[in-house]
């Protein structure tokens, strides 16, 4: 990918240039004189061939910042982000307004997904999100028998490297962190197969949505520690903590057999 350097991007004094009139467009050309007896000096990389001393000033400004520019048209983005193969992570999930805490436990080599969510609306207590690489997910409010929603989702569990593919759009502050920003697209003729932390999949393949961007996500520069993730519905998840290797007590995972 290829990056266009907005002159909102150029360093303070070239704005004030720009500000001023004195130079014009993506090109940064650089006029002299005014009204229809003015002449292009056509800057570029270079200037043409002017002589004036306060043009050639302008020059030795201006050389330098077009070099960076230059620079960060041809750089290259980060790696995405990948996932350690298991971990734990404690979010804050808000959706419409409606506030929750997810402890998220990620189990790659074991072939499971586990999102305990706490919503102070719900009575039965936190819902157990319990998902599998076969596709299959067991939603239940542990102690609760005959509580349970078995669907086959079609699709396992996220791949560590699941956001392969994902379009670099630059670095903010969020949260405290200095962070990547990625935005993952679903296939169009694979909609229906994409799952994302917190939502398995996009829905059908004709959703309206299916072109847009359907996950913006952030992560730390240098570290890759998820920070934020906002799915195209608005709904925001916040990593409060983050710990890879932490592994969740064998006898969590377990499905309750009233979900059989």
């Amino acid at each position: 990918a290829r990056y266009a350097v907005d002159a909102a991007d150029r360093p303070p004094v070239a704005r004030s240039i720009l500000a001023a009139g004195k130079l014009q467009g993506p090109g940064l050309r650089l006029r002299e004189g005014e009204g229809e007896g003015s002449r292009v000096l056509g800057f570029g990389l270079g200037f043409g061939q002017p002589t004036a001393p306060r043009v050639l000033a302008m020059r030795a400004l201006l050389l330098p910042m077009a070099a960076a520019a230059a620079a960060a048209v041809v750089a290259d983005p980060p790696a995405t982000p990948v996932w350690p193969e298991v971990f734990h992570a404690q979010l804050i999930q808000n959706g419409t307004g409606d506030l929750g805490i997810v402890d998220l436990f990620y189990d790659w080599p074991g072939g499971r997904n586990l999102n305990i969510i706490t919503d102070a609306h719900d009575a039965l207590g936190a819902l157990w999100d319990n998902e599998r690489n076969n596709g299959s997910t067991y939603y239940y409010h542990a102690g609760h028998a005959g509580d349970c929603k078995v669907i086959d989702m079609g699709v396992g569990i996220l791949r560590p490297d699941w956001l392969k593919g994902s379009l670099f759009v630059g670095v903010e502050d969020v949260d405290g962190f200095t962070c990547n920003t990625w935005k993952a697209y679903a296939d169009a003729d694979t909609a229906h197969e994409v799952a994302a932390p917190g939502r398995r999949r996009l829905g059908d393949k004709a959703h309206p949505k299916a072109r847009e961007p359907f996950l913006t996500y952030w992560a730390e520069v240098g570290t890759d520690r998820p920070v934020r993730w906002l799915f195209f519905d608005g709904a925001l998840f916040n990593v409060v903590t983050f710990t890879p290797g932490e592994k969740l007590d064998e006898a969590m995972w377990a499905v309750p057999e009233y979900c059989f």
